[in-house]
Formats: structure tokens, C-alpha cells, sequence
């Protein structure tokens, strides 16, 4: 089931589930209480720099309900997530990677606890 909440917007909601059978037999959960986000996090400012095979990300990033930075590497043999930033310091995520030689091409996410996320695609050779 998905629900449009968006009329919420940083409003405390709260929340029960009630299950009912072919037998009309209920269960109800207990009240759970959110704050609702429906809004991606917004980048300010992304840069890069590469020295030989380090790449130094940049990352400045206005979100309340920060969650990770995470990146895949599309050119690796086994594309999986890895991780760049776990939290932010005044807004700023500062991560250093080592790659291979080659070609990369990164699909950077930034995710807020709501699940919401932003997406920065970069290009870039390492000689």
C-alpha cells in the first residue's frame, strides 16, 4: 500500500495498523508517532579532486534527517554500494577513496532516514 502524504510536510502524524480476516477476526498495532519528510536532500555544493588514484569528495548538504552518502562504481567488475559518509559535520561530508586504473563511472546517492534521495552521476579516469 502506498500513501501520498505529502499535504504533511513536516508534520507529526500518527499511525496504527488494523488487520482483518476472512473471519472478521482484527489485530491492531500499537500507535506509532512520525514526522513526515517527502523532500530529497539538497546538495549545495559537490566537488572532486583526483592526486594519482585518491579521489577526494566534497560535500556540502542541507538535510535534517541525514542518513549516508553511499556510491557504486558501475565500471567495476562487481558493481556493489559503498560507503562515503555516515554523517555530516555543520552541513559537510569530506571522504577520500583509493580506485584502480581506468575508467569510473560513479552513481553517487545521498539518503535521508525517510528514504528520500538525490542522485550525482560522475565520470573520471584514473592514469
Amino acid at each position: 500500500m502506498e500513501i501520498n502524504l505529502s499535504n504533511y510536510y513536516k508534520q507529526e502524524i500518527n499511525y496504527w495498523l488494523e488487520i482483518k480476516d476472512i473471519a472478521d477476526n482484527r489485530a491492531t498495532s500499537r500507535i506509532n508517532k512520525i514526522k513526515i519528510d517527502t523532500t530529497s536532500p539538497f546538495v549545495n555544493v559537490f566537488n572532486y579532486s583526483i592526486n594519482k588514484r585518491k579521489v577526494k569528495f566534497y560535500f556540502n548538504v542541507t538535510e535534517e534527517n541525514f542518513d549516508e552518502i553511499m556510491y557504486i562504481d558501475t565500471m567495476d567488475r562487481r558493481p556493489r554500494d559503498k560507503n562515503l559518509c555516515s554523517n555530516l559535520k555543520k552541513g559537510i561530508c569530506e571522504s577520500s577513496e583509493s580506485f584502480k586504473s581506468g575508467a569510473h563511472n560513479l552513481t553517487i546517492k545521498i539518503l535521508d532516514k525517510a528514504g528520500n534521495s538525490k542522485e550525482i552521476s560522475v565520470l573520471f579516469t584514473i592514469f
